[in-house]
């Protein structure tokens, strides 16, 4: 198999997992994440629910990051589901940018 070839059965099971979660939980956590992380910084200007969302998935993506170091201080390797988080939570806000997500 190609790398080619991988990337694209790999993202039928991402998008495929991830619509299925979409559709299920929503994002509206994720703007309210972002619209008080902007509270707490004093932000004056008001954000988009799209970049509300961003700093959300950023957050979520700290604490996804936060699995793998703590994962190779044990000396062990982050799971899979982990690294599948966090590509996902890129492929989030990059889909909310061109209006393809569902706030």
């Amino acid at each position: 198999m190609s790398l080619k070839q991988w990337w694209i059965a790999q993202a039928m099971k991402e998008a495929d997992a991830t619509v299925a979660k979409m559709e299920e939980y929503g994002s509206r956590d994720l703007v309210e994440i972002g619209r008080k992380m902007c509270e707490l910084q004093h932000r004056v200007d008001p954000v988009s629910d799209v970049e509300a969302m961003e700093i959300g998935c950023m957050f979520y993506l700290l604490g996804k990051v936060a699995r793998v170091t703590s994962a190779v201080e044990r000396g062990e390797v982050a799971s899979d589901d982990t690294w599948f988080d966090i590509s996902v939570y890129s492929k989030m806000v990059l889909s909310a940018r061109e209006g393809a997500w569902k706030l």
